[in-house]
């Protein structure tokens, strides 16, 4: 027995030897926009961001750095679609934004699997989701909502893709997104019944047979979205009946879940997702034992360079530091800097026309600059929206106050990596002399008039 495994070993290394290395595949990806909803499309993988620009005709071409299949999200205006790519793949799609997920055609190779995603994404909009189903009694809200599982199970089998690797990829990434939102089943019973709402005690007896230490659950995308889910509730539990003392304490107490995780690989991966979403909210304490305690699991030279990057922005952001500046366009056109408000306090407030949270915060905007009328304030709302045409509709259709600007490139755009933005909205308070009050300051919601007022206090020194 100890001969058989040694010769299919040496003859599975020599198949190795003779086969072309899929690091030096290219794996390329072209294609048309059909009218255009701006210049760019962008690619998102795990730790890159790919940008590539559209030439007169809508046209673009990129290649894709990968050394194993990988889900990759692709996006162009305000619209995103996920595509499956492997090492050497050469595909081409077409797109319309007008009928974006409709129109989307594949060509090429790796056409077959990317135009059945497309077929899932066009199928689940005819499904109920778990937001209209969570008003079902908790028996056939189990039903329902695996119907809709098996029903992309069964059509993956009548899609004709043959590629196996995939196959079994999205079927155990399917099995995952169903656990993810099992978890989320409570919440949104709670919102929808607006009392508390507690699932039977057999609900989750489904996390039994579950190996949440497996770190091959790294490759499917709903594994560290569950794990999240999973965290968020235990330190729920942690402030029930105390709520923390300020962010960082909470975020910290999610970093004691993580650390009790007895797999390196998975601990570091949501550990790294703690610091591109939080590193801003945390102490200057906190932030540097998280550094640590993830710098002794990382090996991607990226990702340290990512987040040494992230330090870098964050230092320069301390309270009293010149304020990073910015040069976007107004509603008319005309260009606007951060020297055009020298000499007021700024509050900057970061958003976009598809961010739910940011648009919330617009009642509680207007109620603050009616407030500071009369005051030297000056209230910049600055869009990241993909294309300028849906910040320019919401801003005159709901008539909204202050200064608006509008900041080319989206997620790329300047202030979001000037000021290490992760997650809009944001806001940014600045003073009479152009430098730092707070990086991340309360939202117009919260106390933000404390601060403002304490500003307008001191006045300009001069």
């Amino acid at each position: 027995m100890k001969t058989i495994k040694l010769i299919t070993l040496l003859v599975l290394g020599l198949l190795a030897s003779c086969s072309p290395e899929k690091e030096n595949m290219v794996t390329s990806l072209k294609g048309e926009v059909i009218n255009p909803k701006g210049d760019n499309i962008s690619l998102r993988l795990q730790d890159t961001t790919i940008t590539a620009a559209l030439d007169s005709v809508g046209n673009f071409q990129t290649n894709i750095p990968i050394n194993k299949a990988e889900k990759v999200v692709f996006a162009h205006g305000n619209e995103i679609t996920t595509l499956y790519l492997r090492p050497g793949d050469q595909l081409s799609l077409t797109i319309d934004p007008r009928e974006f997920d409709e129109s989307i055609k594949y060509e090429g190779k790796g056409a077959a699997i990317n135009n059945f995603l497309a077929s899932t994404v066009l199928m689940e909009d005819t499904l109920k989701g778990i937001a209209q189903l969570a008003a079902l009694s908790e028996d056939s809200f189990l039903v329902a909502f695996r119907k809709n599982y098996v029903l992309k199970e069964n059509a993956l089998e009548k899609s004709g893709v043959k590629d196996q690797e995939f196959k079994d990829w999205y079927l155990k990434n399917n099995d995952w997104e169903f656990y993810f939102n099992l978890l989320n089943y409570s919440g949104y019973k709670s919102r929808l019944t607006k009392e508390e709402f507690e699932p039977s005690e057999n609900f989750y007896a489904f996390q039994d047979s579950l190996d949440l230490y497996d770190s091959s659950n790294l490759d499917y995308e709903f594994f560290i979205p569950y794990l999240q889910r999973q965290i968020t509730f235990k330190v729920g539990e942690k402030f029930k009946d105390k709520g923390p003392q300020d962010v960082s304490e909470y975020v910290m107490a999610s970093v004691e879940e993580v650390n009790s995780i007895p797999s390196d690989p998975i601990k570091g991966e949501l550990l790294y997702q703690v610091i591109n979403v939080h590193l801003n909210r945390l102490n200057k304490e906190d932030r540097d034992s998280l550094i640590v305690e993830w710098k002794a699991l990382n090996s991607s030279k990226k990702r340290l360079k990512n987040v040494e990057d992230k330090l870098e922005v964050l230092a320069s952001l301390a309270k009293g530091n010149p304020a990073p500046g910015f040069k976007y366009v107004n509603l008319e056109g005309d260009s606007m800097t951060m020297a055009d408000f020298k000499g007021k306090v700024v509050y900057i407030d970061v958003w976009a026309t598809w961010c739910a949270p940011c648009i919330a915060e617009h009642p509680h905007m207007e109620e603050l600059q009616k407030q500071y009328e009369n005051e030297n304030v000056a209230f910049i709302a600055i869009s990241v929206d993909s294309s300028p045409e849906p910040w320019k509709k919401m801003v005159k259709k709901k008539e909204l106050g202050g200064i608006h600007l509008y900041a080319e490139g989206a997620w790329g755009a300047t202030i979001m990596q000037k000021y290490a933005i992760s997650g809009i909205p944001r806001f940014i308070l600045i003073d009479q002399e152009g430098n730092i009050a707070d990086a991340n300051a309360a939202r117009p919601s919260g106390d933000i008039a404390e601060d403002i007022d304490d500003l307008l206090s001191k006045g300009v020194q001069l």
